[in-house]
């Protein structure tokens, strides 16, 4: 007994409860225990002693669906088979929803179909079993990754799909932000090529190498972790992956790039110091020296000098090493320690070192090892500076102007009283720390380097003389003159600078206010006319824009040759009370274009004076638009209110908060008169239950400006309820901005009325239609049965003719219940836009045929069972094109129409059989599946039609209409 399945199978039917006991333990391997509801299956409870439950779907009290929701909550996940007659989409949807197994259903051969119960009840059991196994060892997997220090993950597609905590360590992401997380993001940007290439080349099968280091980029953006990879190819949930593991090497990295950027630096400044490093030993003989040492005392840089003695070698007076050692003995060093030592010539070099001793690793005195810095040229030049200052000193103090010494560098080696003054830096801070630079604009900088350098290699290749501007220390911009000479024989030069910040300010001042006047007359949009005595002494370019007229043709003429005859005397009279009280009253008056289109314009005038004599000046703004729009407004007003006042339906506006600001007088029809709503707010006319639905499309159309279709209920004076259906669309101001709403109330009560008594007779006749086939497909099922068992019990011929015939019978009435159950659900439900792709039946499509469909962004408006229709157009191609061995589904326009096509190859349909296939009852199997395809597309306006070539081929084309069809990218 230890290999045999104990089931529970529970249904209200009792014969078949018999029937599937006899079926599953002949079979053997199976204990069928039985329950006639499922209450009374809860009630035993015996169902943890079961290795699996089957359960029909339409029952009693609790129907399959609830009782495999009590399983699952109480008993775990039991193997749970949900074995019924009712087939419909959404009883399948529910079962897999609640942890149904498998969905089996009944009718068909009796023998098969049970064979397919308890192969689906083994199936269920035996995964069962893997899976508790598949969960201990992946428990114990997860513990081991999970723990290990080294990092551990999964990429698919170039994503984390799995990762160990070391992971969220190091990038310092959390385990929900690294979900799905692109590899590319942790990786630096300095590697993220390198990697994502070898990922590329180990996909595509090419050789790549599997241990790496890459820098693992922290969340922050700029902390990296240096890790060492390894990495290779598998499957994971049956799709290629790469997996890896990585181990943290960033601290040895460190020490080992530490190491070498020291190295590095000591040999680079070793070998590029310009100051010479020594190193000698307790006798002074030298044991290293730098490369500078060579250039500095005349030596050969191919002849070698370690080993000679520093004292008697370099030294200009060997004694002084020995008091150099006597202050290192004293001092522990020197520094900045001034020595006279030997050129290999005889020359003598004044150098200043800094030396002390070091040490072996015992601990001992070793030797002296030092720097020399060369003073020699420093030396010349202070002493050249000190006799050549006293020269000049009184005169570069005592000058009116700022004045600067400037060396070859750039560097302020002197400045004067007038220099502090017009910088705002004292002198201390600036002299032999500055470089004039710090003082010059920047736009003038680049020019004055230029000069500097140039002066220096050829005195004629600058001026003396030029202007730039200088920016003082508190941002303050001067103008001004430099004169600039070289010091003879010194590099140096002197600079003074002559301050016209103040000349230049007023004359750019001037400038700037006559260029703004003319760009802002240039560029008004308006009409400036200025004239004297009625002749036009000045218009701006405007007039040539507006009225066609050139300046030329305009200067010098009166302005009421410009002016239409009707506005002459009105001007005449605005002219004179100007000149003689100073009124200035605007006014409007048409003037004259070159090409004849009327020029409405609002005039406004002031006195100026021109050349010392009065003048007028009138500013004319052209507002044509501005009229033409408010008549065209009082004209588009009219024929509004006329409309309103006579249609049908109750026209309203309502501001934001939902208060009726206008309604047409239609609302009468209801006891109410449009003073008595205006207002009002609309909440207060709608039944309580509806608002919800309308404060929520209220709000839409307010947040989105986009219309709403509403449908609510109201009630009249006298209480009475109508149905209404608003559309309503946003009202909004120039800027574009929503200010309330606009609705039409169309009154729908009756239509309200005749749909619901159609809905509710379609439910009592799909109720009463359900149960009725329930039932007798359960009873077909029993017969079905028994007349299987009695198949195997006669042995008389004339029997089994009988039987066989009963047989016959019985299939042939499932069979048309079958189809009054799939005609009862055309036309149920509403119209949706559904994915051509989506409803071809790829997954039904056998091995031996090639299907190519060309339909990725498509979509019609049909019968939600359009799936239906493709299904039965592959089971027309299977079992009547006989040698079918390819399917091809295209789609393509046809004026306003779209025409999808559905070929194969086979043997095709003959002329006198292309419409007759349509009729119900008509084919080689049940007859009924083109005719339920015409019949699901037709509710919506579609046709099908066969167009093949009978010997080539059956070819079905569907024509859509023009509005029940949209592609991608044509729609928003």
């Amino acid at each position: 007994m230890g290999n045999v399945i104990r089931v529970l199978y529970v249904d209200d039917e009792p014969s078949l409860l018999n029937i599937a006991r006899l079926f599953l333990e002949k079979s053997g391997g199976f204990a069928v225990g039985t329950a006639e509801s499922a209450r009374e299956a809860l009630n035993s409870h015996d169902i943890p002693s079961y290795d699996a439950i089957v359960a029909d779907y339409q029952m009693p009290e609790m129907d399959g669906i609830e009782l495999l929701k009590v399983v699952r909550k109480q008993f775990g996940d039991i193997p749970f088979i949900l074995f019924t007659g009712r087939g419909r989409e959404e009883v399948v949807i529910a079962a897999i929803n609640n942890g149904a197994d498998f969905y089996l259903q009944k009718g068909g051969d009796p023998r098969a179909q049970f064979a397919e119960l308890a192969h689906k009840v083994q199936q269920a059991v035996r995964r069962k079993k893997t899976e508790a196994l598949l969960r201990e060892s992946e428990e114990k997997y997860r513990m081991l990754v999970e723990h290990s220090r080294d990092g551990v993950f999964i990429v698919q597609d170039g994503r984390l799909v799995f990762y160990n905590n070391a992971l969220t360590g190091l990038s310092g992401y959390s385990p929900r932000e690294l979900e799905g997380m692109q590899l590319a993001d942790l990786i630096a940007p300095e590697d993220r090529e390198m990697i994502l290439a070898r990922l590329k080349e180990r996909a595509e099968g090419r050789t790549a190498p599997d241990r790496y280091e890459f820098s693992l980029l922290h969340k922050d953006g700029i902390t990296r972790s240096r890790m060492r990879v390894s990495t290779y190819l598998g499957t994971y949930q049956g799709l290629p992956a790469s997996f890896g593991t990585f181990y943290d090497v960033t601290a040895d990295r460190k020490r080992e790039e530490a190491l070498r950027e020291s190295e590095k630096k000591y040999r680079t400044i070793l070998e590029n110091i310009q100051d010479v490093y020594y190193r000698t030993d307790l006798d002074g003989n030298l044991l290293m020296f730098s490369p500078s040492g060579y250039r500095l005392f005349g030596f050969d840089p191919g002849e070698s000098v370690v080993g000679l003695n520093i004292a008697k070698t370099l030294y200009a007076n060997p004694e002084d090493r020995g008091r150099l050692l006597d202050v290192i003995r004293e001092n522990g060093s020197v520094q900045n320690y001034e020595v006279r030592l030997r050129h290999r010539s005889g020359d003598i070099i004044t150098v200043s070192a800094s030396s002390h001793f070091y040490y072996d690793p015992e601990g001992r005195i070793a030797g002296i090892e030092g720097i020399f810095h060369d003073v020699t040229e420093k030396k010349r030049s202070e002493e050249a500076l000190q006799r050549s200052e006293n020269l000049y000193r009184t005169v570069f103090e005592n000058t009116g102007t700022a004045t600067i010494l400037i060396g070859p560098d750039t560097t302020i080696l002197k400045a004067n009283a007038e220099w502090e003054k017009l910088t705002g830096i004292p002198l201390a801070a600036q002299e032999n720390i500055m470089s004039w630079t710090r003082f010059i604009h920047p736009d003038d900088q680049e020019r004055m380097k230029e000069y500097h350098y140039a002066r220096r290699k050829d005195s004629a290749a600058a001026p003396t003389v030029y202007e730039c501007r200088l920016v003082d220390a508190a941002g303050g911009i001067h103008n001004g003159f430099v004169h600039v000479g070289l010091i003879p024989g010194t590099g140096n030069s002197i600079a003074s600078l002559v301050d016209v910040t103040a000349l230049t300010q007023a004359h750019e001042a001037l400038k700037a206010s006559d260029i703004k006047i003319r760009e802002i007359l240039d560029h008004l949009p308006d009409i400036i006319v200025v004239h004297r005595e009625g002749t036009i002494l000045y218009v701006n370019p405007a007039m040539s824009e507006s009225m066609g007229w050139l300046p030329d043709e305009v200067l010098g003429q009166p302005i009421l040759k410009f002016v239409s005859p009707k506005d002459h005397a009105t001007v005449k009279n605005a002219v004179r009370l100007r000149l003689e009280s100073g009124i200035d009253k605007p006014y409007i008056l048409d003037l004259l274009s070159r090409d004849g289109k009327p020029l409405t314009v609002s005039v406004r005038g002031t006195l100026v004076t021109i050349s010392g004599s009065p003048a007028i000046m009138n500013i004319l703004t052209d507002i044509t638009t501005v009229k033409n729009a408010e008549r065209a407004l009082e004209e588009s007003e009219k024929k509004y209110r006329m409309l309103v006042e006579n249609i049908n339906d109750i026209v309203y506006t309502a501001d934001l908060s939902g208060t009726i600001t206008s309604i047409s007088p239609q609302i009468g029809r209801y006891g109410y008169s449009p003073a008595e709503i205006v207002s009002t707010n609309l909440a207060s006319f709608i039944q309580e239950e509806d608002l919800p639905v309308v404060i929520a499309d209220f709000e839409k159309t307010v947040s989105t400006g986009k219309p709403t279709r509403t449908v609510f209920r109201v009630r009249d004076r006298t209480g009475t309820t109508h149905w209404f259906e608003d559309n309503g669309t946003a009202i909004t101001d120039a800027s574009g901005n929503v200010v309330g709403i606009s609705g039409i109330l169309r009154d729908i009560t009756d239509r309200m009325k005749a749909e619901d008594a159609l809905r509710h007779a379609n439910r009592q006749l799909n109720l009463l239609g359900g149960i009725t086939r329930h039932d007798i497909l359960n009873k077909v099922s029993v017969i079905l049965g028994y007349l299987e068992i009695a198949k195997e019990s006669v042995k008389d011929p004339e029997m089994d003719g009988y039987l066989e015939k009963i047989e016959s019978a019985t299939r042939a009435i499932r069979e048309q219940i079958e189809f009054m159950r799939l005609f009862r659900d055309i036309g149920t439900r509403a119209p949706e836009w559904v994915s051509l792709d989506s409803a071809l039946p790829r997954k039904h499509i056998p091995g031996t045929i090639d299907f190519h469909a060309e339909a990725r962004e498509i979509e019609i408006l049909a019968d939600p069972m359009v799936e239906r229709v493709f299904y039965n157009l592959l089971d027309n191609s299977v079992r009547h094109g006989e040698r079918v061995s390819a399917i091809r589904v295209s789609a393509q326009s046809s004026g306003d129409s779209l025409v999808i096509v559905w070929e194969d190859n086979g043997v095709g349909i003959a002329y006198r059989e292309k419409e007759r296939i349509f009729d119900r009852g008509v084919g080689k199997n049940t007859g009924l599946g083109l005719f339920l395809a015409r019949e699901i597309l037709s509710l919506t306006g579609i046709t099908l039609r066969e167009t093949g070539e009978p010997g080539t081929g059956a070819q079905f084309e569907i024509t859509v209409p023009r509005d029940n069809f949209r592609i991608k990218g044509n729609y928003s």
